[in-house]
């Protein structure tokens, strides 16, 4: 009696060390889940605010240059027959990235010192960003990829009502051509002014 009875405890210990194992997998699986989540909401949150906060810089650069825009180089040309390569892209955004920081940080400078002491003005347009995101001479979503100035709207890459110039970022999947993970200045409440 004594031998039946400890091979059966013995299984049923088996069974539940099984199912416990079972149970932290499908745990453990919907933490990492959830972690995944709120990674990707936080980085969409800051995106957008990025992106907002762009637009009115530029807002601010198409005032005070008497409505004209920077020579940015372009991610793809507006009359272009052939899409680029997702490689040629991811080169032309880091150009189009690098010259529109160094316009829009000229501006900034430019107004920071009319009437400003030096020793009160702030010093970067984005200096709370942390390095990985703004370098001082580009600036990257958080996964990795430069923020794309668009001085008109473009069927490739996005069309905000009107001929609006936007900025936009390629989002978590990294390809510019793939629209439905993008996120566009244009989607925020801030007012975006008709280029010329």
């Amino acid at each position: 009696m004594r031998g039946s009875g400890f091979s059966t405890r013995s299984a049923y210990t088996i069974v539940e060390l099984f199912v416990t194992i079972v149970v932290l997998i499908i745990l453990f699986g919907l933490i990492i889940d959830t972690a995944n989540r709120v990674r990707r909401s936080s980085a969409d949150q800051l995106t957008r605010k990025i992106l907002g906060q762009l637009s009115l810089l530029m807002d601010n650069y198409y005032t005070t240059n008497g409505k004209h825009l920077p020579p940015v180089f372009p991610l793809i040309e507006q009359d272009s027959p052939t899409v680029l390569e997702e490689s040629l892209l991811q080169a032309n955004a880091r150009r189009n990235n690098a010259d529109f920081i160094r316009a829009l940080r000229t501006q900034f400078e430019l107004s920071s010192n009319q009437g400003s002491p030096a020793s009160t003005r702030p010093l970067d347009i984005f200096s709370g960003l942390p390095l990985s995101l703004y370098d001082e001479a580009s600036l990257h979503d958080p996964w990795g990829s430069p923020i794309v100035f668009m001085p008109r709207q473009h069927p490739l890459i996005g069309l905000p009502i009107g001929e609006r110039f936007f900025f936009f970022s390629a989002g978590p999947d990294r390809q510019f051509l793939t629209r439905g993970d993008n996120l566009y200045s244009y989607e925020e409440t801030v007012p975006i002014p008709h280029s010329p």
